[in-house]
């Protein structure tokens, strides 16, 4: 475990730097932890995601419910894990000197609107996680304007020293430490589809094979498709290019190009 890593170094008197990436997949399907360890209830005993995703209608509202049960009981699982970690770093001494970040790689819905699970739409249930900074250079306070992950790499890499000024070369992010935009626009993605999140809805560009015939379609924030979707479409259009030409800028030589504004 990490813990005893840490504790390991501690003891060699080994005082270089160090990183370390912990996954807490408790909260993953199938929403993991102890048996004993289970206040939300009643809670799924266990959860065969394939086959409960065959259903058209899915599960019934007390499913649902335990379902959900039994994924907070997992969140609770991973909390007082990382509880444990923070705890470790107080006491070998590493609080005050380590950058400690906290994240989800995706939300997760239970039919906030209509759907389960995750990867199936760019809706706030599915989208929206928790992220939380700590240590040398971190200020205290609460961020309310729209962040990204794409901010993490620029906001590390330069708390370690990194020079800001050649950030544009190499991420499509910011810094966390910078106030963002209220106005930002954030690009979000998928397995095949790119998502563009603006004030007036989200709109969902699909990543065909060769790039052509693409059919933008324009999602409200509750994830139901509005059909009138050309002048807001027409509005951003120079975020949707400029949604391409980031793709681009960092495609694999020989990749076909991106044209987020259709043919």
């Amino acid at each position: 475990m990490c813990i005893d890593w840490w504790e390991r170094r501690a003891a060699e008197g080994d005082e270089r730097p160090f990183f370390s990436f912990i996954l807490l997949d408790a909260p993953h399907q199938k929403y993991s932890h102890p048996p004993d360890q289970a206040p939300f209830q009643p809670s799924l005993p266990d959860l065969n995601y394939l086959t409960m995703s065959a259903t058209v209608e899915g599960p019934d509202p007390a499913e649902r419910q335990a379902i959900k049960n039994r994924y907070q009981n997992a969140v609770l699982h991973a909390d007082a894990v990382a509880g444990d970690l923070l705890d470790a770093l107080e006491r070998l001494d590493l609080a005050d000197d380590t950058i400690v970040v906290v994240t989800g790689d995706h939300g997760e819905e239970f039919w906030e609107t209509g759907l389960f699970g995750h990867t199936s739409s760019f809706s706030p249930p599915q989208l929206r996680v928790p992220l939380a900074i700590k240590g040398p250079g971190v200020e205290p306070g609460i961020e309310t304007g729209p962040t990204s992950h794409l901010d993490l790499p620029a906001t590390l890499l330069e708390l370690c020293g990194a020079d800001r000024t050649l950030r544009h070369g190499w991420t499509l992010g910011g810094s966390l430490l910078e106030s963002p935009a209220p106005d930002r626009q954030r690009i979000v993605s998928g397995w095949d589809k790119l998502g563009l999140w603006t004030e007036d809805g989200i709109l969902e560009v699909p990543l065909a094979g060769d790039f052509t015939g693409f059919d933008i379609q324009l999602y409200s924030y509750d994830w139901e498709l509005q059909l009138e979707d050309e002048e807001v479409i027409a509005r951003h259009e120079r975020s949707l290019r400029a949604l391409a030409e980031g793709c681009n800028r960092f495609r694999a030589p020989g990749d076909a190009p991106v044209d987020a504004t259709g043919p």
